[in-house]
């Protein structure tokens, strides 16, 4: 049987950018002193932290769930803990036989260690390391938790990173410089944004049939899946930290953005951009455009002798797919063509040339269109 740890939660206020201000709890307090809530308590102890756990979000509508509940914590090894719900004079307590295993928590990407059980009352919870964790309680009030006997508990190790313009979206998991403080130093090539994540993913699934979500990302303002953060082009430090406890998961955390260089002013003449997919190959061959000229800062490329198969495509930039343009990312004109998850999809075989235009900010690609011409 496991049991779950006293809530140190707290995100980071950016230096550079907007973060959140950081405001931690009041310390452990009577039970009878607070307002109604979920709490996290070590079992036994009269005297339990200050702040409730968060309503819960489900990542699939991004809206408040019934019966869900969250918090990112940090618990003791060896320690009991229970969970509190507290109404008026009346605290039911909760807790979980838990199960720890690779497999146990799957995620978007990947399938991550955790543990997870199903709640049970009068009971408590433990983990074997002490450390960061984020947990997630659901008492499934509708019903849509397809593999659990009616409640869910998963509580899953912390470990953060980023994902964004610093590596084409995939993960980076920061330098642990300090307890629950993680650090990044970034070049940023392009023009973008990105997110914290943890557990490789942008949230956890909660059942087999993908009805119920928690986030594992936190973006601007320190929002659990909130909008990026955005970054100019240039050499960065990235903090972030866990400060809590508090009132909030967006009042648990803060982080720095730092500029520490400048680069090198971009030639937009030596860019190398390429068809990838079925046109003159696959998706394994690259067919690259030319530069042919610019008035002022707009800039076109050609690529000439096209033979197109009937199927998808992408425009990528320097044969690597951390940048690439497709269907919504600029206007296609002369071929008629449809988008599947963002591949651009020809109906027809299709042979001539084509141009690819922008106009040039000093970091990114603005008005991009791509324009072909049958033979």
């Amino acid at each position: 049987m496991k049991k779950f740890g006293i809530f140190v939660a707290a995100l980071v206020a950016a230096v550079t950018f907007t973060s959140c201000d950081e405001k931690k709890g009041n310390g452990p307090v009577d039970l009878n002193q607070l307002p109604n809530g979920f709490y996290v308590s070590e079992a036994g102890v009269d005297l339990i932290e200050a702040n409730a756990m968060d309503q819960g979000i489900n990542e699939v509508d991004q809206t408040a769930r019934t019966g869900m509940y969250e918090k990112y914590i940090v618990l003791e090894a060896g320690k009991k803990y229970e969970f509190v719900n507290k109404k008026g004079a009346v605290a039911d307590k909760y807790g979980a036989a838990l199960e720890y295993g690779e497999t146990l928590i799957v995620t978007d990407n990947t399938e991550v260690p955790g543990y997870k059980g199903s709640l049970a009352e009068n009971a408590t919870v433990e983990v074997t390391e002490t450390g960061l964790y984020h947990i997630v309680l659901d008492f499934n009030e509708d019903g849509n938790l397809s593999d659990v006997g009616g409640a869910q508990c998963i509580i899953v190790p912390v470990v953060w990173g980023v994902r964004g313009a610093m590596n084409g979206w995939g993960f980076t998991e920061g330098e642990k410089v300090a307890d629950n403080k993680w650090e990044w130093a970034c070049t940023i090539e392009t023009a973008g944004a990105f997110k914290f994540a943890h557990s490789n993913a942008w949230k956890i699934n909660l059942d087999v049939a993908n009805l119920v979500k928690a986030n594992t990302n936190l973006g601007a303002d320190c929002v659990p899946g909130g909008g990026d953060i955005a970054l100019e082009r240039a050499e960065y430090k990235i903090t972030l930290e866990f400060v809590g406890p508090a009132a909030t998961t967006q009042d648990s955390y803060k982080y720095t953005v730092e500029k520490t260089g400048d680069l090198a002013v971009l030639d937009p003449t030596t860019f190398v951009y390429s068809f990838i997919g079925t046109v003159n190959g696959n998706w394994d061959t690259d067919t690259d455009f030319a530069y042919v000229s610019n008035e002022g800062d707009h800039y076109v490329f050609e690529a000439k002798g096209l033979d197109f198969a009937a199927g998808e495509f992408k425009i990528r930039f320097g044969h690597d797919w951390a940048k690439n343009f497709g269907y919504g990312s600029m206007t296609i004109n002369g071929i008629d063509v449809a988008d599947n998850g963002g591949n651009i999809v020809t109906s027809a075989a299709f042979k001539g040339s084509a141009k690819f235009e922008f106009d040039w900010d000093g970091s990114a690609e603005k008005n991009v269109v791509l324009t072909f011409t049958a033979e």
